[in-house]
């Protein structure tokens, strides 16, 4: 009995352990009054300055980031009644109310007229900053809740709309599920031994 337990144990070690992702999911609700509060005091270092009018503008969004390669494999946002036209749109990293420095581009709208936008796809890296893989201390900001999505216009350069985003529950990659079943097997396969005995 020594010895199987001993082969088993061996064989689980020496099964090989890729890195797999884990992939994280994210919501967001856009509008002005998110600006605002981090617009309530310009004479703090990391504020923003106060907005140049009033935006009317809201929208939602979903992001999917990818834990292993370190940036959004998927990302979409819609919206309207934005005063200006979309000039950049990126994730940056600061708590509610806080500004802060960008993190990565977001894909260009498919849709921007009339005030109305769409963003969707998985071309990360098509604004101004080409930034398209956050920083370990960025992804650690990201999963705290320290993160956000800005909307820059030509009404509003510091982002006419923003939105902090929230995580929700994490979606388990099919090896979890698989490495689960096959140690749920070990163990009721030991029991059955056992029982044999």
């Amino acid at each position: 009995m020594t010895k199987i337990r001993t082969l088993l144990l061996s064989a689980a070690l020496a099964a090989p352990t890729a890195a797999t992702a884990a992939l994280h999911d994210f919501i967001f609700t856009l509008d002005q009054a998110q600006e605002v509060a981090a617009s309530s005091d310009p004479a703090v270092a990391g504020k923003r300055g106060p907005v140049p009018g009033v935006s009317n503008a809201f929208g939602a969004g979903s992001a999917r980031y990818d834990d292993v390669l370190n940036t959004f494999v998927f990302v979409s946002v819609a919206g309207t009644g934005l005063v200006g036209t979309i000039v950049d749109q990126h994730i940056h990293i600061g708590g509610f109310g806080v500004s802060g420095g960008v993190a990565l581009d977001m894909p260009v709208p498919q849709f921007n007229s009339g005030g109305s936008f769409s963003i969707f796809g998985t071309n990360i890296g098509g604004g101004s900053t080409a930034r398209t893989i956050m920083s370990e201390a960025e992804e650690e900001q990201l999963l705290l809740g320290n993160a956000y999505f800005n909307i820059h216009t030509d009404f509003d350069r510091a982002g006419e709309i923003r939105g902090q985003m929230i995580a929700v529950t994490p979606v388990p990659e099919p090896q979890t599920y698989a490495l689960m079943l096959a140690g749920l097997g070990l163990v009721g396969w030991g029991a059955s031994l056992r029982r044999n005995k």
